[in-house]
């Protein structure tokens, strides 16, 4: 259990430890030059991109070093959102600022929320534990899986959320109580779920259960029954986003992206490629999240610190909202085509309107 790591922490171990890196270097030979590394980090001004403009990036979490970084983060609407960070805490948004973090997993590293309301999320972590937050107030972390990582959860109504885990399991929570884990993909390791309704629901895994070990796998929740679907021509299943019962979007860590109908998904597209600078090898570029609050309006960021839009037929071309180094942004929610706030893996969020 302790070995298997979530989806953005093993974009830590992969891109965001090679890019920190590259901010001591570029620090070190910054100084020798007389230049400031922290001007570099964000661009001069907001950006606009795919119909947003986008603010530069503020830093939200000032946590202990070592932890405080925003993994993952969930919009109601433009006046609520929760971010959740690997050192067990949670910050809120109030459509004006963000609070102070405060603690609610004990230090636990938090990689999932989901909030179905300004008055309901539930957040997962890597040792199995479920808090929920209900009407201003933070529950006790509980075990529901037996401390097996817990990587994603998805919300639709403040009675029926929908965790995955490492091992291929699926948990519900039905207001009161959760129940399971039932597996519902043998041997994967469940990167992300997200649910249109309570019927309807999507899961992709990171590319290794029993079925396929070239290829990333969905399995899709349709009126209480799990069916699983190889994806072909697609890499590590990294997020997916349930605009409708009729229309999802899941992306691989490749730049690949395929869309769910209602009954079949298309082949995976390219949207985002490239490479991050020949100064640490030309490391490929990986997508990291996407939202698609409806059908004809998703949002996908990357670890180069870009965005891409897709508007229901074509994608845009990538465009940087976080220049310098780091700028891996981890997660992004959109619960409307007119607000997004994305988060960065140096405590920052950026605001799209």
């Amino acid at each position: 259990m302790q070995g298997q790591l979530a989806a953005h922490v093993r974009r830590w171990s992969r891109t965001e430890g090679v890019l920190a890196l590259v901010a001591v270097l570029a620090f070190v030979a910054g100084t020798g030059a007389g230049a400031s590394s922290a001007a570099a980090a964000a661009p001069a001004g907001p950006v606009r991109a795919i119909g947003l403009t986008w603010s530069t990036p503020e830093i939200v979490d000032r946590t202990t070093a070592g932890q405080g970084t925003p993994a993952v983060v969930s919009c109601v609407n433009a006046t609520f959102c929760m971010a959740v960070d690997d050192g067990g805490n949670a910050i809120v948004f109030n459509g004006r600022a963000w609070s102070h973090a405060v603690s609610i997993d004990g230090g636990q590293q938090l990689d999932g929320i989901s909030c179905a309301s300004t008055s309901f999320c539930a957040a997962v972590d890597s040792n199995g534990n479920a808090v929920v937050y209900d009407n201003g107030k933070w529950d006790r972390p509980a075990d529901i899986d037996n401390g097996t990582q817990l990587n994603s959860i998805s919300c639709p109504t403040r009675t029926f959320c929908i965790a995955v885990d490492t091992q291929g399991g699926a948990l519900t929570y039905n207001g009161a109580r959760w129940k399971g884990p039932v597996t519902i993909d043998a041997g994967g390791n469940l990167a992300s779920v997200s649910c249109a309704a309570p019927t309807s629901c999507a899961a992709v895994n990171l590319n290794d259960d029993q079925i396929s070990v070239y290829a990333a796998s969905t399995v899709v929740y349709r009126d209480g029954k799990w069916d699983h679907n190889v994806m072909t021509s697609f890499g590590n299943g990294q997020s997916v986003s349930c605009a409708t019962t009729s229309m999802c979007m899941v992306i691989d860590n490749g730049g690949d992206a395929a869309i769910y109908n209602g009954s079949t998904w298309s082949g995976g597209k390219m949207i985002d490629n490239g490479h991050m600078g020949s100064l640490i090898g030309n490391v490929d570029v990986e997508t990291d999240a996407v939202s698609c609050p409806t059908s004809q309006f998703c949002v996908v960021v990357d670890n180069a610190g870009r965005v891409v839009g897709y508007n229901g037929h074509s994608w845009t071309r990538p465009v940087t909202i976080v220049r310098g180094l780091p700028n891996v942004i981890d997660d992004v929610s959109c619960p409307s085509t007119r607000f997004c706030v994305a988060m960065t893996g140096a405590g920052e969020a950026l605001i799209g309107s």
